[in-house]
């Protein structure tokens, strides 16, 4: 009877997994938004797999073929092909992994360092605070795609140095957010219970208070991920990001103005394919923040 207790007993993991998704799933948008992100991160992780053409390479045979549904069009090329011969949907899906790449490397890395900052800001206070928080209102004084074309334009343009201006302010979100957290946090039992036991600062904050704001950190984190995919996308069609050849989709929308009045869908689809992924992950960020935030439920 005990051993069927041990195989049948259900993991504090499992458990808690199972708890997020029926809480997340009140969400219906949510799900939705969920479905329509698996879809494209699916489709860039096979992208070489999906389509039988090269996303960079011209094809002078079929140089501006409309979507099939439209006189001339064919399934051959389902959204047509630029003016180049490129195939849309090929240099879509493509974009795809450039467009989510830049949004996870950065916000990886601007959360790893807010979130530190924030901790550190928010526990010890006083002049650290103080400094760490001018640093971050100085930052906000400046619109955040002025900021980022002009590091851009200094470094010049390129995927790497994109990924430098994008992540230069996005710190200072994830800063704030566990900031607040951790001012409201420090001074609660287990804290007090943690530092009478002779914890050190890094375990409290590490141990001790960074789990109980980890699910606000997770939030802002996916909310900053659309966010950053659209300054990817405004600097690539500013020329100032990822640069042509390579099918990001700020660049192909660029490539497509001057086909807007008679070959529209060279800049339509990657705009829709931008619309569907910034409006996916906001509404992921939605429902984690039911699922996740007590005061939500």
């Amino acid at each position: 009877m005990e051993l069927e207790q041990v195989l049948y007993q259900e993991s504090p993991m499992w458990s808690a997994l199972r708890d997020f998704w029926r809480l997340y799933r009140k969400n219906r948008l949510a799900v939705w938004g969920l479905a329509v992100i698996a879809i494209m991160v699916i489709a860039a992780i096979f992208a070489p797999y999906l389509t039988p053409y090269h996303p960079e390479k011209p094809d002078f045979t079929a140089l501006r073929k409309p979507p099939f549904w439209m006189p001339g069009g064919s399934l051959a090329h389902p959204l047509g092909t630029d003016h180049l011969g490129r195939d849309m949907l090929t240099r879509i899906i493509h974009g795809g992994r450039i467009s989510l790449t830049v949004g996870l490397v950065v916000i990886f890395f601007a959360t790893s360092v807010g979130t530190i900052l924030g901790l550190i800001s928010g526990y010890y206070g006083g002049r650290i605070d103080a400094v760490i928080q001018r640093i971050v209102d100085t930052l906000l004084s400046f619109p955040y795609l002025i900021l980022a074309t002009a590091l851009v334009a200094v470094l010049g343009p390129g995927l790497q140095n994109m990924l430098v201006a994008l992540a230069y302010k996005e710190w200072i979100y994830p800063c704030r957010v566990v900031r607040s957290e951790v001012l409201a946090a420090k001074n609660k039992e287990y804290v007090e219970a943690a530092k009478a036991a002779g914890a050190g600062d890094l375990h409290i904050m590490f141990r001790e208070i960074l789990p109980n704001v980890f699910g606000s950190v997770i939030v802002v984190a996916t909310l900053r991920v659309a966010w950053v995919i659209l300054m990817e996308a405004s600097l690539s069609f500013l020329g100032l990001g990822v640069e042509p050849p390579a099918p990001a989709w700020g660049t192909i929308i660029s490539e497509g103005r001057r086909f807007i009045n008679t070959q529209w869908w060279i800049s339509t689809f990657p705009g829709i394919a931008v619309l569907l992924t910034a409006l996916g992950i906001n509404l992921i960020g939605e429902g984690l923040r039911d699922a996740l935030d007590p005061r939500m439920r």
